[in-house]
């Protein structure tokens, strides 16, 4: 798992972890539930995400430079979300997580489902 100085600096602000769970739903077959926590829940383990000093949206990135402990997931979870690219934007009047995730084969049209 990887993770942008957006996203790390965003989750920082609002707790320890990142939460992120994937769910069956959606149009494509599965979701991310994401939330914020400061506490490691049973069922879940902390993992280490790499700091990548850039990334582009045709999720390409370079070296990692620093490795942080900021993601809670499930066992489960922890599977579909191998080399996912966690970044944060903001826009106006829109501020969200964006997880890229390359072993995604299909997604729906509005993004928030993958299959």
């Amino acid at each position: 798992m990887y993770i942008t100085k957006n996203a790390l600096d965003e989750i920082k602000r609002n707790g320890k972890f990142l939460k992120i769970i994937v769910e069956a739903g959606g149009c494509a077959g599965f979701e991310y539930i994401l939330s914020y926590t400061n506490e490691v829940e049973e069922g879940f383990a902390i993992q280490e995400v790499g700091l990548i000093t850039e990334f582009n949206h045709d999720k390409t990135h370079n070296e990692v430079k620093e490795k942080f402990s900021v993601i809670l997931t499930d066992e489960i979870s922890l599977n579909l979300l191998k080399d996912i690219i966690i970044d944060y934007t903001v826009e106006i009047g829109f501020e969200n997580f964006n997880i890229f995730n390359p072993n995604v084969k299909k997604s729906c049209n509005c993004g928030s489902s993958f299959g």
